[in-house]
């Protein structure tokens, strides 16, 4: 299974300390033409981000923090909120298959578990002229990590959902595999209907009949080149 899809990661550019795997991905593109698949991680990222310009805490060497690479030239960019729900609900697929149950999204991408949060999405995109250049795809995911800043309102991790330490090279692959063929087989085809329920599937609150709000469907997140 894992053979049918090996693009994305098969450049992968690995740091024991970066300030963060989506400024280092952005230099990149700035700096040279990275493959499309390229993936930067970080055992543990000293200015990592969220949502908003928050920012993202993580212990060292216990947590996924990486960004991929894509050029979804194939896009308008008034659809970029379709790139966003295709990677969250690849993501959600994968941590079901690694027996974590219950998983959901918070709109507009935010990983959890239940009611409790367990990573995020962060990507920015960048228009040359009105075409969509590229995109950097940021996640960071709660993996190993037991103990958060009590200030934090509603942490968990993986291994506290299932009570197993994770193997983090593993689960790493098994996303990548994940999102990389939802990317090609959905995006790629402009299946739109498809991503979009997948969303709704996951989607926290939806089924107390949420509202996608439709401003999203541009959103926010470009850059001019």
């Amino acid at each position: 299974m894992l053979t049918a899809y090996t693009h994305f990661g098969k450049n992968h550019l690995h740091f024991d300390v970066l300030d963060s795997t989506n400024t280092f991905a952005q230099n990149l593109i700035a700096k040279s033409s990275p493959m499309d698949g390229t993936v930067i991680s970080a055992g543990f990222q000293s200015q990592g981000r969220g949502q908003f310009d928050r920012k993202w805490l993580s212990n060292p060497g216990e947590n996924l923090c990486f960004s991929i690479i894509v050029y979804p030239h194939f896009l308008q960019p008034n659809q970029q909120f379709y790139l966003s729900m295709c990677v969250a609900t690849a993501i959600a697929r994968a941590l079901e298959n690694e027996k974590v149950g219950n998983v959901k999204l918070k709109w507009p991408n935010d990983l959890y578990i239940g009611p409790l949060k367990t990573g995020g999405i962060l990507i920015v995109n960048q228009l040359q002229g009105l075409k969509w250049a590229s995109s950097v795809i940021g996640i960071g995911i709660n993996v190993n990590q037991t103990s958060f800043d009590p200030a934090l309102p509603n942490p968990t991790s993986l291994a506290i959902q299932t009570s197993n330490v994770l193997n983090l090279k593993h689960l790493l692959d098994n996303i990548l595999f994940q999102i990389e063929q939802d990317y090609n087989q959905y995006l790629r085809s402009a299946d739109f209907d498809h991503i979009s329920s997948a969303y709704h599937k996951y989607l926290l609150g939806c089924e107390k009949k949420s509202l996608i709000p439709q401003a999203m469907t541009f959103g926010k997140g470009y850059s001019k080149v």
